[in-house]
């Protein structure tokens, strides 16, 4: 019996202005939460991280992400923004509205998940891109989640080459 198996590679190149319209949507989640958890994180929190999303979208290295609320070290949820370039979301919903309870007294924390594009660049050249960043970035740990914590899909956001699934 023979098999055979064949590989694709695409590229994808995202404007500008479809980043920065999709990586305010995120900033706009994130401050909505922020009205009803004032203490979790900071406007220059939003400001820097706004910053660093739309490098890490832009250069096509974030293939999600998170911010994710701890409470003892355990992950007790987690809000994922997961960058897509395949078509597959075709909505473009408004934004808040995040159904999100509990969080009172959890830390926040962002967690990048990368790209292939990202695991090709040298330490030299990851480097560099960090240098242009407001927050640190770099390696973390596995991630401990909460017994029965479940993820559904929230929202979507659409840009012209560019889209956004959110999950909570």
């Amino acid at each position: 019996m023979m098999s055979y198996s064949s590989s694709t590679t695409r590229t994808s190149t995202a404007t500008w202005s479809c980043v920065r319209y999709l990586n305010d949507k995120i900033a706009s989640d994130l401050d909505y939460l922020r009205t009803f958890y004032p203490n979790l994180y900071s406007e220059t929190d939003i400001e820097h991280w706004k910053h660093d999303f739309y490098n890490w979208i832009f250069e096509g290295y974030a293939r999600s992400i998170k911010l994710q609320f701890s409470r003892n070290g355990t992950c007790i949820c987690e809000i994922e923004w997961e960058v897509r370039d395949d078509g597959s979301i075709s909505s473009d919903d408004n934004v808040g509205k995040l159904r999100i309870k509990g969080i009172d007294g959890t830390t926040p924390f962002i967690r990048i998940e990368t790209t292939e594009k990202w695991a090709a660049l040298t330490q030299e050249q990851r480097n560099e891109f960090y240098r242009e960043m407001k927050r640190s970035w770099g390696p973390v740990g596995a991630t401990v989640y909460a017994d029965g914590l479940i993820r559904v899909y929230d929202k979507q956001y659409s840009g012209a080459d560019l889209l956004i699934n959110q999950k909570l």
